[in-house]
């Protein structure tokens, strides 16, 4: 998360996707995440990661 919030300090629109192989649940207790910010959960393929990342990027460009 640090890296995450350095870059939010530099750009407070950045998009954040972060992955983990802990449930949001687990995440949420130690702390969480930005409250924008996508979880995708390991394990996953390639499509995945690309169909995650052009739906958010997708919905960004929508609310723009």
């Amino acid at each position: 998360l640090t890296v995450a919030a350095r870059m939010r300090q530099v750009d407070a629109s950045l998009p954040l996707l972060f992955t983990s192989g802990y449930s949001r649940e687990f995440i949420e207790r130690r702390g969480g995440l930005p409250p924008d910010a996508v979880l995708l959960q390991k394990p996953y393929d390639r499509e995945t990661l690309v169909r995650t990342i052009r739906k958010h990027l997708d919905a960004r460009a929508a609310q723009a």
